[in-house]
């Protein structure tokens, strides 16, 4: 693959899809666009953007495909595929005259069927693979798993040596550490302390949140991407844009399986809100089409969700996910054309 292509300017259009946002555009050069991606995603010197799609001939013998993509996440890390994006994607294809208002597109997961109504789009993602069902946190995160990850980001010593030396408590210390401020409560670091010197009422809720979160249980499956799915009451559900700073527990999970990490609730069989942190923008999106499905079916064989369900990222606008008989996956929801964009030379370098 060829090195960026030396262009002028560029016109990008800019989707929204569930509060996802994508840049995209088409050329017939195939080239490498990751370091683009990073700068056209910058929120803050660049137009901002979960990712970026280019658009390709699809050059593919036998494929009975419109047209092929590039996905490159914010970081300019790739991926074989995005389920909010792909519903973008076809919008855009569909009003450029790429494409039919029935289409299917290659990308680096499969083939994937679009049907385009007005600004409703469904997207079949395929058949999910891979489901396993993993064990709770405390049998799949491991105290070195913690502590390597603390290790890395240079967590203070002072914590890392008092989970280390600590003979009775050194995982619930450890994890305690890990899952930061989940339940809306920031918990405190300092491990010198013991719980009860917390007000009675923290004590208590960082308590129940340790016990909730080590006996949760995981799953792993893909549904184009890698998921790690659990199902958590709604008051642990992370927030849009938490980080690793506020979640670690996520990056470590994210680094230990080198997935995504969706965690989500069932309010009732035909509704359940979800979060996912995400591999490439490494903090909680405001929607991600892929956790949507993987979501579905886990909550479809587990936890007693219909197979074809709302699903309600932070952003607060569902799609409805659905599950056929094939195992084949499908999102139907609206997207929204933001703007166009004219992108010049400066940013282009």
């Amino acid at each position: 693959m060829s090195k960026t292509p030396q262009m002028q300017t560029i016109t990008l259009h800019k989707y929204c899809a569930n509060g996802n946002d994508f840049l995209i555009f088409h050329t017939i050069a195939e080239a490498d666009f990751s370091s683009l991606a990073v700068r056209l995603c910058d929120r803050f010197r660049g137009i901002g953007a979960d990712g970026l799609v280019v658009v390709l001939p699809n050059d593919t013998s036998g494929q009975n495909t419109a047209y092929k993509w590039d996905f490159y996440n914010s970081d300019g890390s790739r991926a074989n595929m995005c389920g909010s994006a792909s519903r973008c994607v076809g919008h855009y294809a569909f009003g450029a005259g790429l494409a039919k208002q029935r289409h299917s597109f290659l990308s680096g997961a499969g083939v994937i069927d679009i049907e385009v109504n007005g600004d409703i789009v469904q997207a079949n993602l395929g058949k999910f693979h891979s489901l396993k069902k993993l064990g709770t946190l405390k049998e799949i995160v491991l105290l070195r798993d913690i502590t390597e990850y603390m290790t890395k980001i240079q967590s203070s010593q002072t914590s890392l040596k008092a989970i280390k030396e600590s003979k009775d408590s050194s995982m619930d210390m450890a994890l305690r550490w890990a899952i930061g401020d989940f339940g809306g409560e920031e918990l405190d670091g300092e491990f010198g302390r013991d719980f009860v010197e917390e007000s009675e009422k923290l004590a208590r809720d960082c308590l129940d949140t340790l016990e909730t979160l080590k006996n949760s249980q995981w799953f792993s499956l893909n549904t184009g991407v890698p998921h790690l799915v659990c199902f958590l009451p709604a008051h642990l559900l992370p927030k849009a844009r938490d980080t690793a700073q506020a979640k670690p527990i996520l990056a470590i999970l994210r680094d230990k399986f080198d997935a995504n990490i969706t965690i989500a609730h069932k309010i009732d069989d035909k509704r359940v809100e979800f979060a996912t942190y995400e591999r490439g923008v490494e903090g909680v999106t405001l929607s991600c089409g892929s956790g949507m499905a993987a979501a579905l079916v886990v909550g479809y064989r587990f936890y007693g969700v219909d197979s074809s369900a709302r699903l309600i990222p932070p952003s607060g606008e569902p799609a409805q996910a659905s599950e056929d008989s094939n195992g084949c996956v499908s999102l139907r929801g609206a997207v929204s054309h933001i703007a166009t964009c004219i992108v010049d030379e400066a940013l282009l370098k």
